[in-house]
C-alpha cells in the first residue's frame, strides 16, 4: 500500500499539467535531439522526478528507484528508456511519458 501512495504522490507532483504522450515523445526523438525546447523540456522533467522522489524518500522513507552515484543520463537516455518500457508494458501511443518514465526507472534501476 505504502508503494502504491509513494507512485500517486510521485505522479501527482511530477506530471505537468500539458503532458507529452508516447507518440509524441517518438516524433521529437525522430525528429532533431538537439532542439533546445525538446532538450530543456526533458531536462526539467528528470529533474522533476528527481527531486519528488527525494521528497518522498524523506517523508515516507522509501524511494521508488535508485539510479547509482556514478550514472550521469542525459535527456536522450531517458527517452530512450522511457520508449522501451511503454513497448514492455504494451503501452500505445496515446500514454502519458511522464508516467511511463516513472515505471522506466523503477524497472530499470530497483532500489535492494
Amino acid at each position: 500500500m505504502l508503494r502504491i501512495t509513494l507512485v500517486l504522490t510521485l505522479l501527482l507532483t511530477a506530471l505537468p499539467a500539458s503532458a507529452m504522450t508516447i507518440g509524441t515523445l517518438k516524433e521529437l526523438e525522430n525528429s532533431d535531439r538537439r532542439d533546445p525546447a525538446y532538450k530543456s523540456y526533458m531536462l526539467g522533467l528528470q529533474r522533476g522526478i528527481m527531486y519528488t522522489d527525494g521528497v518522498v524518500e524523506q517523508r515516507f522513507g522509501e524511494s521508488l528507484f535508485c539510479l547509482p552515484e556514478t550514472m550521469n543520463f542525459g535527456s536522450i537516455d531517458y527517452a530512450k528508456m522511457t520508449l522501451e518500457e511503454a513497448e514492455r508494458m504494451g503501452m500505445g501511443d496515446d500514454a502519458v511519458a511522464e508516467m511511463v518514465m516513472i515505471f522506466a526507472l523503477m524497472t530499470n534501476f530497483p532500489c535492494e
